[in-house]
């Protein structure tokens, strides 16, 4: 169905996080302080140090470490990270059904992220049972909060009926998004649906697309 690439690629998600966090100001031993006393942001800002060996020597299994005992206090970019380090086996042995544990925990607390990746997983039967409807469920609020892998996946679930009633014009509205998001794919499916509908449908899907992108979660 072409559901098939996760969002999982750790150094981006870290880039990602590190650029917007307070705590990136502080020197590492500052951060390792923290860390120490248990302070969750601190946590995982040392645990990518380690991870990716940029301001202290290069150490996964430690890295991992710092990064699972912030995601078990809830920190919710170490949760999706978590999932993430599992998946890849980075810092502890490959582990899918802890990813998905992890993704989904992250996905509830609301990481885009983290909901598409359980949609993905939910979809291929990939670390649980395989579930059409809950894969649906995730890519929905994924693709809500702008993730365009997740507009795409909405659209392929309207077009072939996988989790919810087909439906091509609310596969053409998404696969719109989507590609206004620059994802080609989702691009090139837009184009061929519209090669077989009326102009009737593809005017009604267009606006379907300019509701959904107004009421997009910022």
């Amino acid at each position: 169905m072409g559901i098939n690439v996760k969002r999982a690629c750790f150094f981006i998600a870290f880039f990602a996080t590190i650029a917007v966090t307070s705590s990136h100001a502080l020197t590492f031993a500052e951060l390792d302080r923290m860390a120490a006393k248990g302070d969750a942001e601190a946590l995982f800002v040392v645990g990518y140090e380690y991870i990716t060996g940029g301001l202290v020597t290069k150490n996964e299994q430690t890295g991992f470490n710092c990064i699972k005992q912030s995601a078990e206090k809830g920190y919710v970019d170490a949760m999706y990270n978590l999932g993430v380090l599992y998946d890849r086996g980075i810092g502890v042995e490959k582990d899918l059904k802890k990813a998905f544990c992890w993704y989904e925990k992250a996905a509830t607390a609301g990481d885009h992220r983290a909901q598409y990746n359980a949609g993905h997983m939910y979809f291929n039967g990939i670390g649980t049972l395989m579930d059409f409807e809950k894969a649906f469920y995730w890519f929905q609020k994924s693709a809500a909060g702008g993730d365009d892998l997740a507009q795409h996946a909405v659209g392929l679930c309207y077009k072939k009926g996988d989790g919810v009633g087909k439906d091509e014009i609310k596969a053409l509205a998404w696969f719109l998004v989507a590609a206004v998001n620059s994802n080609e794919k989702a691009s090139v499916n837009a184009q061929v649906l519209m090669r077989i509908m009326s102009n009737w449908d593809i005017d009604k899907a267009k606006q379907m697309a300019k509701e959904i992108q107004n009421e997009m979660t910022p």
